[in-house]
């Protein structure tokens, strides 16, 4: 549970709000089964309601997950637009920390937030760990390479030898970062192709349950 409420908080939301959220679902659910069970005097509903709060528990929890990967990929995408204007202000002798500066103007919150941090790490240690802290943000690795070669343009100044490195390493990150957008969307239409055997699962358990029903009644009858 505590990984999964560091992962809630991590995205911003209310741990507590969510949790409860969750029990009421699941109460819900389960006082629908039992209702049905008293009216219609019958111990299937039950047995598929709890079922149902269990299917509906892991798709609440497992939500969070798929919502941390979008976030993580947001803020990778908002890099990468960064960089590309971090490399124009650098191309026209923009020191580096002037850049980070500038570009903090185009900021989202989080990353506006995440520079700052990047900037004070410059003012107090003049080593390369405030760059490499900023870029354990991001998965990619390419980003801490990345970051590492800003760095040595402050160490070694904006010469040509480094912007070409830096260059170098952005169309690295470039590419990285559009093969990870061609592999999510080809995941989303393999995801579209499950869809049809989800709905094929649901149809046999509506059968099953029907059928159990319909052996109830002729056992009730008889």
């Amino acid at each position: 549970m505590k990984k999964i409420k560091a992962t809630i908080e991590e995205l911003g939301l209310n741990y507590k709000k969510e949790m409860l959220m969750l029990i009421l679902i699941v109460v819900a659910i389960l006082s629908v089964g039992v209702l049905a069970m008293l009216l219609l005097d019958s111990f299937i509903y039950p047995i598929i309601a709890t079922g149902a709060a269990l299917f509906a528990g892991y798709m609440w929890i497992s939500r969070y997950n798929t919502m941390k990967v979008k976030l993580e990929q947001e803020h990778e995408d908002e890099l990468i637009g960064l960089v590309n204007y971090l490399e124009i202000l650098l191309s026209n002798h923009v020191n580096v920390y002037n850049s980070f500066q500038q570009i903090c103007k185009y900021c989202s919150p989080w990353m506006k937030f995440q520079i700052e941090l990047l900037l004070k790490g410059i003012d107090e240690d003049k080593t390369v760990q405030p760059f490499i802290d900023f870029s354990e943000n991001f998965k990619n690795n390419h980003i801490e390479n990345l970051m590492i070669s800003i760095y040595q343009m402050i160490d070694g100044g904006e010469n040509k030898e480094s912007l070409l490195q830096f260059d170098l390493l952005f169309d690295s990150l470039s590419k990285s970062h559009q093969d990870t957008i061609i592999a999510r969307k080809q995941r989303k239409l393999e995801s579209l192709n499950t869809y049809p055997l989800i709905g094929s699962g649901f149809i046999v358990v509506i059968l099953v349950a029907g059928i159990m029903f319909i052996i109830e009644d002729l056992i009730s009858v008889i």
